[in-house]
């Protein structure tokens, strides 16, 4: 006989069943690292590295996902382009109804999808630049920096700002010295030239020491 106890529904553990095939069939927002990098299409090869779960076969490795489109900052006139290498760390987000086969077209307007599906484990996107917490640089509460394992863009910038200022103060300094008849000709010039420069160094400079502190 049918259990009708009113504090336990039936349909429960079915429902439960139900919502976890669907929700373990459905890919949505997970990570993956870059395997191989492609320049036609413009895409990555990735490797999804939180293991797949079988009801059979338990924990799997998920296959590599092919020719995913990279989010990168940028439009037709403009980029800003980062560097990356096989083994880089990202977020892979999947897209509903395929949207990958509009990034593939032509297309301006809206596209219908190939197949129509909600769901296609190939329609997702790459987000490039995350790092695992070992590899994290630390956070700072002040100042804004564009670093690469080479150098320090800010700082040199900043180096290159005072460089030319020190560069301006000695042509100016070697002109006002200057007593052959043809230097003055030349030096002058020169000197009128690394006055104007001096200005825009400095206030460049200013600006460039206001950025780095206060953003």
């Amino acid at each position: 006989m049918r259990d009708v106890t009113p504090y336990i529904d039936d349909t429960f553990d079915l429902v439960k069943e139900i919502m976890f095939e669907e929700m373990n069939s459905t890919s949505r927002c997970s990570l993956g690292t870059i395997v191989k990098i492609n320049n036609s299409p413009v895409s990555v090869d990735i490797q999804p590295v939180i293991n797949h779960f079988d009801k059979i076969e338990g924990f799997l490795e998920p296959e590599i996902l092919k020719n995913i489109p990279v989010l990168q900052q940028g439009n037709a006139a403009a980029s800003l382009r980062f560097p990356m290498n096989s083994g880089d760390v990202g977020v892979i987000l999947w897209l509903d109804r395929e949207g990958y086969s509009w990034l593939a077209s032509a297309l301006v307007g809206p596209k219908t999808p190939e197949s129509g599906t909600f769901h296609n484990e190939s329609a997702c996107i790459f987000i490039p630049l995350l790092t695992k917490f070992s590899q994290a640089a630390p956070v700072k509460n002040l100042g804004v920096d564009i670093v690469s394992s080479q150098v320090s863009l800010l700082e040199q910038m900043l180096n290159l700002m005072t460089d030319l200022t020190t560069f301006c103060d000695a042509i100016v300094a070697a002109n006002a010295a200057a007593t052959s008849p043809l230097t003055p000709v030349y030096s002058g010039a020169l000197s009128t030239a690394a006055s104007v420069l001096k200005v825009s160094v400095t206030q460049l400079n200013v600006a460039f020491t206001t950025f780095k502190g206060e953003q």
